[in-house]
């Protein structure tokens, strides 16, 4: 396995050290500001916007990279339910994860050949193409910059992505009087680690702020590839066990496989906005 961290990253420690040592002279405030949880599990629904470009070769034969949602009809925007938690076992120490999942589909008759794998697509054909990806994000912070209403730390954090895609099209061979069915499908699975720089703030006691910021570039087996993570929420403390929230992310995603499931690419940007509901202790 070959890591190799995003020059970005220096760009980063840079910001976090700056911001540090700028908030550190903030004076302490009179009322508590609540930053972390002890413990949380909450339920969210977020609307995702999705731009993606997938090419799928066969052995010998470079494909097409094709936009799914401008030149096969997939759905660009999807609503889907979100599992979060967080943990905090110390002081400084905080651990988060979150999961979801998304399903896309759409048909549409195509201006132009493509190639998709061993399946070319003739110009006109109406081709079915679905596209399915499961997430499953993990992650730990340590918060060496720590104060009454502010915090900032950074860590490493995993996501787990699951790509799924297929296409089919129904042809008419000539000389065949009944319709033959030709499908293609990819799929691939992998870690792709992340450093994650965190800002957490205290709005009043009853409102809190957190924005993060996680990039990294990963080489594994058959499969390397880069993302990016921007996220801000605001959460509102509404009772002692209680909270609720809303906020936003930008997540770029874009890899290359040569594995016996998929030879290609995939690029994936999902702009992401949701509330949530958190259980609190």
């Amino acid at each position: 396995m070959k890591i190799r961290p995003a020059k970005s990253l220096i760009a980063i420690a840079a910001i976090a050290v700056l911001a540090g040592g700028l908030l550190a002279a903030s004076p302490a405030q009179a009322q508590e500001y609540s930053l972390f949880d002890k413990f949380s599990i909450g339920l969210g629904v977020s609307g995702l916007s999705f731009d993606t470009a997938i090419r799928v070769d066969a052995l010998n034969i470079g494909g097409t990279e094709i936009d799914f949602e401008d030149t096969l009809g997939v759905s660009s925007d999807e609503f889907t339910p979100s599992l979060v938690f967080q943990w905090q076992p110390g002081r400084r120490h905080n651990i988060f994860g979150r999961w979801d999942a998304v399903e896309r589909d759409g048909t549409e008759a195509v201006s132009t050949e493509l190639r998709f794998g061993d399946l070319v697509i003739p110009v006109d054909a109406t081709v079915t193409t679905a596209f399915d990806l499961d997430e499953l994000l993990f992650g730990y912070n340590y918060y060496p910059w720590l104060r009454d209403r502010w915090a900032l730390g950074f860590g490493l954090g995993f996501r787990w992505l699951d790509i799924s895609t297929s296409t089919e099209i129904t042809l008419l061979p000539q000389g065949t009087p009944v319709a033959v069915a030709q499908r293609e499908t990819a799929a691939a699975s992998a870690p792709m680690p992340f450093f994650n720089l965190d800002y957490r703030y205290g709005i009043s006691p009853n409102w809190r702020l957190g924005a993060n910021l996680g990039v990294f570039d990963i080489e594994i087996d058959d499969f390397n590839g880069s993302q990016t993570i921007v996220g801000a929420v605001a959460e509102h403390l509404a009772w002692k066990g209680f909270s609720w929230g809303f906020g936003g992310s930008f997540s770029a995603i874009d890899v290359d496989v040569n594995s016996s499931d998929w030879i290609g690419s995939a690029k994936v940007d999902v702009l992401r906005f949701g509330i949530f509901g958190k259980a609190r202790w």
